[in-house]
């Protein structure tokens, strides 16, 4: 598990602010090499775009359109399960794309991009992580998390390692902001954080039996 969190004096000037606000979001799948994933609706310039972009096969490399910072990378080989996920991020500029193009070395990708108002300009992230979990049962657990500030906004992402149909529901206490139908679903929830402190989401339910990754991040208010 990888996580990496801002000290408390890093990001001390952005205590006790507004929470970022979860605003909408774009969803693309393909069974071959490449997708388009149009920019979120109603984007504005100094939003931040966060893209979970995920490909079938733990040996795929990903290519991302100019423009777009890696947080993180995760191959499922660690945890025995095929696919590997990748998870970038850019702020959106006066002329931004329409759309961006994500392709991995195989096929089979999918790509989601969510757009976040209100967040921290010059560090967007306070800690994230991520995971990998082997045919899970009907509860996936969230990797934990350690929040510097408060009023961060709690993201998870949880893919689905395969293309079964399944159906999500968010962690208690969350909100379910999108849940993807069809046989490559994703699922985005986010929690607004009260204190700083240790997080952890508890468990996101699945209606199959099946391997997924599952990705935390907090992002930082302004």
């Amino acid at each position: 598990m990888f996580n990496r969190g801002f000290s408390a004096n890093t990001a001390s000037d952005i205590l006790d602010q507004s929470p970022p606000v979860y605003e909408t979001e774009s969803y693309r799948v393909s069974t071959g090499s490449s997708i388009s994933v149009p920019r979120p609706a109603n984007a504005e310039e100094g939003d931040l775009l966060i893209a979970f972009v995920y490909s079938n096969y733990a040996s795929s490399v990903l290519t991302v359109p100019s423009g777009w910072t890696q947080i993180m990378y995760e191959s499922g080989v660690a945890y025995s399960i095929s696919g590997c996920i990748g998870v970038y991020y850019r702020y959106v500029s006066s002329d931004e794309d329409a759309s961006y193009t994500f392709s991995t070395s195989t096929s089979r990708i999918r790509g989601m991009i969510t757009r976040i108002s209100s967040c921290n300009s010059i560090i967007p992230f306070d800690s994230y992580s991520v995971i990998g979990s082997k045919n899970a049962g009907s509860s996936i657990p969230t990797p934990d998390l350690s929040s510097s500030v408060e009023n961060g906004l709690h993201i998870i992402c949880v893919i689905h390692d395969g293309t079964a149909y399944i159906s999500y529901s968010a962690p208690s206490g969350w909100t379910k902001e999108v849940g993807t139908s069809g046989p490559e679903p994703t699922m985005v929830a986010t929690k607004t954080l009260t204190e700083s402190g240790d997080v952890n989401a508890g468990n996101s339910g699945v209606s199959t039996s099946a391997s997924y990754h599952i990705v935390a991040i907090i992002v930082n208010p302004v």
